[in-house]
């Protein structure tokens, strides 16, 4: 803990790199690439989160148990033909760990922060100075604090909306391995660019997946069976085509913010290929501000959708989905199981209690461990911690 904070953790690294905590990145920036340098010294930022260690102390208890957690599960995988094979609180800390490897990213509390810092000010200039000093909302408002807040918190919540998601395991039998990068979980959703939906694609709408490589040898997608067919709600399948390896790795690259990471041992030619094309945008580019007829004003950040059209080759579109009648608003096809979460979604009646058997036995394990008015982050935080 201190100053330097990792926004991608170094037991994830790990998985990546050798025995020796070596890897390997490309900036595709610059062109930089490094063959081989310490875990601890890459993906990191001076006090990204916090100067009192609050969010890192409480992030370190988290990594602990994912760490645990992934490591028993990569340590099972190859040769597990069952569910009953794997202890189901670790696939739900892996699930944790999946929803705040996505919100945790140098990226989106920058992010946050560049959002907030330019609606004040904005503000500012549209009430003027005298009105702004008396909005007590913005009296105390501690800018570098509270983007960590809002994106931790976030994790939480997006943990609940993956919990009716399959599971499915690619196991790398290439010579080629998996890279990752600075933002390593990628979302995409096939099934709605396929039926030409001009929106943007949430967390809760039909179609999803998200796809995360484990290590360099195992990669994990949680796709939504309402629109895809696959080979049941959880299982594991070998890899071996190079091409979709490449096409694999070349989604956590359109997903990357500066820089990929990868062992030591993948091809420098293969990195600066996989690289190539690829732009940086800057924040500015994606902050936008929507005002009406009425003077009302929003503020938010596009995170453009993925266009990425990738298909594992395991699953196929299900066809009766593309029958499903879009709605007249912008939020688009919303899975059944989002519209029925509720305040308290885990109550006497969970909406997942009638699917299949993974997600139901997942489902029933998350509600006995975190009772009657649960937090996604009872499961992973020791009970004296907290990221309010």
């Amino acid at each position: 803990m201190g100053k330097k904070q990792h926004y991608v953790p170094q037991f994830y690294l790990r998985k990546f790199a050798t025995p020796e905590s070596q890897i390997g990145f490309y900036r595709f920036a610059d062109g930089l690439y490094r063959e081989s340098v310490p875990v601890n010294s890459i993906l990191f930022e001076n006090w990204l989160y916090d100067e009192d260690d609050s969010y890192e102390h409480a992030l370190s208890t988290m990594e602990s148990q994912w760490n645990a957690s992934l490591t028993s599960l990569l340590g099972g995988i190859n040769g597990a033909t069952d569910l009953d094979a794997f202890d189901l609180m670790d696939l739900l800390h892996v699930l944790s760990f999946v929803s705040f490897s996505e919100v945790r990213t140098s990226k989106r509390i920058n992010g946050q922060k560049f959002l907030l810092r330019n609606m004040i000010e904005d503000i500012r200039q549209r009430v003027g100075e005298d009105a702004f000093n008396d909005i007590p909302m913005f009296e105390d408002i501690d800018l570098d604090y509270m983007p960590t807040q809002i994106n931790l918190e976030m994790g939480t919540e997006l943990f609940k909306l993956l919990l009716d998601l399959n599971w499915l395991f690619v196991l790398n039998d290439s010579d080629r391995d998996f890279i990752t990068c600075d933002a390593p979980v990628s979302s995409i959703n096939p099934y709605l660019i396929k039926r030409q939906w001009k929106g943007a694609f949430g967390n809760g709408a039909v179609g999803l997946q998200k796809i995360i490589p484990l290590s360099n040898r195992v990669c994990l997608c949680l796709y939504d069976p309402l629109a895809y067919n696959g080979p049941k709600d959880f299982a594991c399948v070998a890899l071996a085509d190079k091409r979709v390896i490449k096409r694999i790795n070349k989604l956590f690259v359109e997903n990357a913010m500066e820089q990929i990471v990868f062992h030591p041992s993948f091809p420098r030619c293969e990195a600066k290929g996989l690289c190539k094309n690829k732009k940086h945008v800057e924040l500015d580019e994606e902050l936008q501000v929507f005002e009406n007829d009425n003077g009302d004003v929003a503020y938010g950040m596009s995170h453009v959708s993925s266009q990425n059209t990738l298909m594992l080759p395991w699953l196929s579109f299900n066809e009766e989905a593309m029958n499903i009648p879009f709605p007249n608003n912008m939020a688009g096809l919303v899975r059944p199981y989002i519209k029925a979460l509720g305040p308290d979604p885990f109550e006497s009646k969970h909406p997942t209690d009638n699917v299949g058997p993974f997600v139901g036995k997942l489902t029933h394990v998350y509600k006995t461990n975190s009772g009657r008015n649960p937090r996604p982050r009872e499961i992973i935080l020791d009970d004296n911690l907290s990221t309010n």
